[in-house]
């Protein structure tokens, strides 16, 4: 149900993408996103409850459906003619790969850890922080 949620808010806020690209700056944006991925990310980890998950998971939702857009849109306006080719066949076997990969190293790392972090959320923080720059 929780991934319902998740889903029906990507499929919302990846429309609105366009509109926050026109009025608000790529920084913005951009740690927006992150922001929301980041806070749904420690609120899952922490739930109680199932209205605090589906919570979780929505502002989770709404993060994702503002990055995905938004890294095509930043590799097809900043990236060179020459790498676009490459830079989009990775972006997109990433997000490709993600949504089967996620919940399996996050169900391991759950056990091994007993944490209920989702892979793919906590390795993305890194990756992601590492193209913002001043």
């Amino acid at each position: 149900m929780a991934e319902i949620g998740y889903l029906l808010t990507v499929a919302l806020v990846t429309p609105l993408s366009s509109y926050f690209k026109r009025k608000l700056k790529l920084r913005t944006i951009f740690l927006t996103a992150i922001v929301l991925c980041i806070t749904g990310c420690l609120m899952a980890a922490c739930t109680l409850n199932f209205p605090m998950l589906m919570t979780a998971r929505i502002l989770q939702g709404a993060g994702t459906g503002i990055a995905l857009p938004l890294m095509f849109n930043i590799i097809l306006e900043q990236s060179p003619k020459s790498k676009i080719g490459m830079l989009m066949g990775v972006g997109g076997m990433v997000v490709a790969v993600a949504p089967a990969l996620g919940p399996t190293c996050g169900r391991s790392c759950r056990y091994v850890h007993a944490v209920a972090l989702d892979f793919r959320d906590s390795a993305a923080v890194p990756v992601c922080f590492a193209g913002v720059r001043p």
